[in-house]
């Protein structure tokens, strides 16, 4: 188990980042929500609508047009900032900074996005404001120009619901590999080690982008991670001895077949049954430890290719390399995702039984 939870270190591992979709989505939303802030503000302004109130309100019209959430929320996103200034600015927070973050804390997703979406607003609104206090601007074009990069900083609170988590997968270390597998099933671990720091000095010399990169670091992790479950199949296999087996099952099919005990008889039948399905697990421990060898030498044999590919590529122009990368990447998802169907059916049937 302890290994089981070591390869589950090497997948957790990743980055924040905004896919260009993402992005463009994004900015359309904020420059909705700045445009309807600003000539909200504008308009409640010369209404002589109280300022704290006005503020929390604009900002809650920006919200509405920029969040792009269910419209039965609307009336919440824009009555939420309004309240929000009143309460916060009472206990001396200013009132933009305390409508944009509870602005934030009213997207769309999960406890941690909304607190993340209320410091941004909020954080950026303060900078904002501060700077916009050291300069010094005044007149019209001054609080118009005020107006809109406040209103742009509001609209911040919008960013942590785009970011997306992109998972970043590394190669086990010499350590991890002799901490956590036994001697037998560390050579292939070391060579995919080796090769991905060969790929690693090529990225730095013209070799393949970013995408590519992670990939073949994938595969070469899976090597690692075929390793932990040959391991693991390997003892359970040796746990097993067949010749034995056989031999129980059979001592105790001949004395079924002798005694004239029923109770005996049936008991030393049932045992010779379980004894053939322990028989049968083996055959099948077996042959899934034979799959297993053959998918990690194949991912072996692709990462050497890859890295014979690249140095090819750097030498002949138009030369592209390595290919097929989704493919391969593709057999060792499914296999594991395959393996994770197989065990969870066993699971279920275990629970009937």
């Amino acid at each position: 188990m302890s290994a089981a939870r070591t390869d589950i270190s090497v997948f957790d591992q990743g980055r924040f980042d905004l896919p260009r979709p993402m992005s463009r989505l994004l900015l359309g939303r904020q420059l909705r929500w700045a445009a309807g802030q600003v000539l909200a503000q504008a308009a409640l302004h010369f209404a002589g609508l109280d300022p704290i109130l006005a503020v929390g309100l604009a900002t809650g019209l920006g919200l509405c047009l920029g969040s792009g959430g269910p419209s039965h929320l609307l009336p919440v996103y824009l009555i939420g900032p309004a309240v929000g200034a009143m309460l916060l600015s009472a206990v001396g927070m200013p009132a933009p900074v305390a409508a944009a973050a509870a602005a934030g804390f009213l997207i769309s997703g999960s406890f941690l996005v909304r607190m993340e979406g209320a410091l941004a607003g909020g954080t950026a609104v303060a900078l904002v404001g501060w700077t916009l206090d050291q300069v010094g601007a005044s007149g019209v074009a001054g609080a118009g120009i005020g107006a809109v990069l406040l209103a742009l900083a509001a609209a911040q609170s919008l960013l942590p619901a785009h970011v997306r988590f992109t998972p970043v997968v590394r190669v086990p270390t010499p350590l991890q590999i002799s901490r956590n597998l036994e001697p037998g099933y560390r050579s292939p671990c070391m060579r995919a080690w080796q090769i991905d720091g060969d790929l690693a000095r090529s990225l730095t010399e013209g070799g393949p982008d970013s995408h590519t990169r992670e990939g073949l670091a994938e595969v070469g992790s899976w090597v690692y991670r075929l390793a932990l479950t040959l391991q693991t199949l390997d003892h359970d296999i040796l746990r097993i001895n067949p010749d034995e087996t056989a031999q129980r099952r059979e001592l105790l099919l001949a004395e079924a077949a002798t005694t004239a005990d029923t109770f005996i008889r049936d008991r030393h039948q049932g045992t010779a049954e379980h004894l053939s399905r322990l028989l049968e697990h083996r055959d099948s421990l077996v042959r899934e430890r034979a799959r297993v060898a053959s998918l990690q030498d194949y991912a072996l044999a692709y990462l050497e290719e890859a890295r014979a590919g690249l140095a090819v590529a750097r030498v002949l122009p138009g030369e592209r390399s390595p290919e097929q990368l989704g493919m391969v990447l593709d057999k060792l998802r499914s296999h594991a995702a395959a393996g994770d169907a197989r065990r969870r059916a066993v699971h279920e049937m275990e629970r009937v039984g």
